[in-house]
């Protein structure tokens, strides 16, 4: 399926869902399909959006740096990457990854990664795709996890960031989501079980 066709099937089917979809132009000259889901604000009112980017099979050799033919199979990956709007100090950096880590162990798809050069931390999934869409079931999967993200993890990352709090204090408090303690306890047992 041509990339650009790939692009208006996927907003049309986003848009059908209720959501606000700003769509990349052709001015951009963007070496890759683009389009915006707004994820509305924050509690401290900072845009938050999930952006989508369509990356053909043209851009995926090209980054492979191979003399290959092209493979004829169409493969395209479809990327999703929220960024969380909280620059993180170098001072609590290492500890914002922490906190990124156990937080990981409860979703269901995708991560939550963190560089230290942009200093912020983003959620992020890809998809390899063959001449189709993901399912709506699979979209709206991915979507439901980056809102999880936003809604769970924004602000405790955005006190750790800070400093007002520490990934210590948050285990001795359990103060964390339901699936991420369970998770935790999971792994102490299946940890101390290997002993």
């Amino acid at each position: 399926m041509p990339e650009k066709l790939m692009m208006k099937r996927l907003v049309k089917t986003l848009s059908e869902f209720g959501l606000q979809i700003t769509t990349s132009n052709d001015e951009e000259k963007l070496p890759y399909e683009a389009c915006i889901v707004d994820f509305g604000m924050d509690e401290k009112e900072r845009p938050v959006a999930l952006q989508i980017l369509h990356y053909s099979q043209d851009i995926i050799s090209a980054i492979q740096e191979t003399e290959e033919e092209p493979n004829p199979t169409n493969l395209s990956i479809l990327s999703f990457v929220m960024t969380i709007p909280v620059e993180i100090p170098l001072k609590t950096i290492g500890e914002v990854m922490r906190l990124i880590c156990l937080a990981n162990k409860s979703l269901p798809l995708g991560s939550l990664n963190c560089s230290e050069i942009e200093k912020s931390v983003y959620f992020t999934y890809s998809i390899p795709i063959f001449n189709e869409l993901p399912s709506e079931l699979t979209l709206l999967t991915i979507l439901q996890t980056a809102l999880f993200v936003k809604d769970t993890f924004l602000s405790t990352i955005d006190e750790v960031a800070l400093g007002s709090t520490s990934v210590h204090k948050i285990l001795e408090d359990n103060d964390l989501t339901p699936q991420l303690v369970e998770s935790v306890k999971h792994r102490k047992k299946h940890d101390a079980s290997r002993r």
